[in-house]
């Protein structure tokens, strides 16, 4: 387990995939920072002005893809325009920012790494920005295990690190497989570089797991993948082109996600859980409400502001938190938020202590006594404690169902009109031995 103490900063962004493009990144970043402005070589600047004619003209306009390189007819790509809306519409100064893999560190030397984040990280000093970088399927694990870019601003994170941050703190976990991982074998003769790395799936560590949640209060977890149950569903690249040539690569596929389902149940079975779970791996934007945790799928080069993500769904001022860097479960919620079906938070059985809104929950199903009835003292404070809890389990499955339906109806009212389809998984509940378990499909 490796900590960061970054208390001193308030915002947080974390950035979609880059598909291994850190130029571009770094040039999404240091482009929003106040204290730096960067002199276009003579070069640069005819080329643009020449690329801005070329769209003019009609005959498209520079955009990247990929490989950095691209054009796009007439407007501009998807991730193009995710990146000029983190630019344009956020400061960088102050903030720590997130990058959920597929970074492309590993596919150059070390020492170019370390002289362009030595140069970035002077820059970044001078706006109080820091910038870490969580593995994908794109990197090369040891330079982020061993920690091997490690400057004050630009830092290789390894898998289960903690970022405390002044509001709340952030787990961070990478790690995802390459579907195309034969391709990147055959070829990486003919690019004369590492394209694909053993141990690049995530991986399950109870023991380090238990040492975080106990030490640690987890407002926000920053991963490449995530688990099975939410967008997109594991049957959803059926039809990719990798899996159709290798039915095998679907197993270590749905493997992948099983990790992180058990990562996810150790996760929310302690006295508090995330705010909300972010991810960058399938290149689509979708958030997904499930037990009361935002799942946030970002798309390439989106720039997510958690602190808005947090305030906007749980109704915090974060302004009216100061000195403590966790947020008070459900003590921050708009009182208009409380007349609301909200998902239960699912933590306690009958030997834990109970918060609030459950006590008031079980006075309400409890005997309580009528007006003129006499209460013997030393029952008193067991009075409304007789409740069924069975019913108020099937209540919160109840709850749930009906919240992943209207989900499930806003998924597909939002994707009707794609061009292929996607089989959206929905997860199913179950109460066994006083507990809401979800049930898991093992196919």
């Amino acid at each position: 387990m490796k900590v960061y103490d970054l208390k001193n900063v308030g915002k947080c962004f974390v950035c979609g995939n880059i598909d291994r493009n850190i130029d571009r990144f770094i040039q999404s970043v240091t482009s929003n920072l106040s204290n730096y402005i960067k002199t276009e070589h003579p070069k640069e600047i005819e080329r643009q002005e020449r690329l801005k004619k070329r769209a003019g003209m009609g005959l498209g306009m520079y955009v990247p893809n990929g490989n950095g390189r691209g054009y796009a007819n007439g407007s501009l790509s998807n991730s193009f325009k995710n990146m000029k809306k983190g630019m344009s519409g956020y400061g960088y100064n102050d903030s720590v920012i997130i990058v959920s893999g597929n970074c492309g560190i590993g596919n150059k030397s070390i020492d170019y790494y370390k002289k362009m984040f030595g140069s970035l990280d002077k820059i970044l000093a001078n706006n109080n920005c820091y910038i870490l970088f969580v593995r994908g399927n794109n990197d090369n694990p040891s330079i982020f295990n061993d920690c091997q870019i490690d400057f004050e601003h630009v830092k290789t994170v390894p898998d289960y690190s903690v970022v405390m941050l002044k509001y709340f703190n952030c787990l961070c976990i990478g790690g995802s497989v390459s579907i195309d991982k034969e391709w990147k074998l055959s070829q990486e003769e003919q690019f004369g570089k590492k394209l694909y790395w053993d141990g690049e799936e995530p991986f399950f560590n109870k023991a380090e797991l238990d040492e975080i949640l106990k030490k640690y209060k987890i407002g926000c977890v920053v991963s490449s993948t995530c688990p099975s149950f939410v967008f997109p569903g594991t049957n959803a690249y059926n039809k990719s082109k990798w899996i159709k040539d290798n039915s095998s690569i679907k197993t270590v596929f749905s493997n992948e996600r099983k990790i992180m389902d058990k990562i996810y149940d150790k996760i929310i079975d302690v006295d508090t859980k995330p705010y909300v779970w972010i991810y960058g791996r399938f290149k689509q934007h979708n958030h997904t409400k499930t037990n009361d945790i935002i799942f946030d799928s970002l798309a390439s080069y989106q720039f997510e502001d958690v602190l808005e993500l947090i305030s906007s769904y749980f109704g915090i001022d974060v302004s009216k938190k100061l000195g403590d860097n966790t947020f008070a479960l459900d003590s921050f919620i708009a009182d208009e938020e409380r007349n609301k079906i909200r998902m239960p938070r699912f933590h306690h059985n009958e030997e834990e202590p109970m918060d609030e809104d459950e006590r008031l929950d079980e006075d309400l199903e409890g005997d309580l006594p009528e007006e003129n009835e006499q209460v013997n003292e030393e029952a008193a404070p067991r009075v409304g404690r007789a409740v069924n809890h069975a019913a108020i389990l099937e209540r919160a499955v109840d709850e749930i169902q009906a919240a992943t339906t209207v989900q499930y109806d806003h998924w597909h009212a939002d994707n009707e009109n794609r061009q292929y389809e996607m089989r959206f998984e929905m997860p199913q509940y179950f109460i066994n031995n006083g507990r809401v378990e979800m049930v898991r499909n093992n196919g």
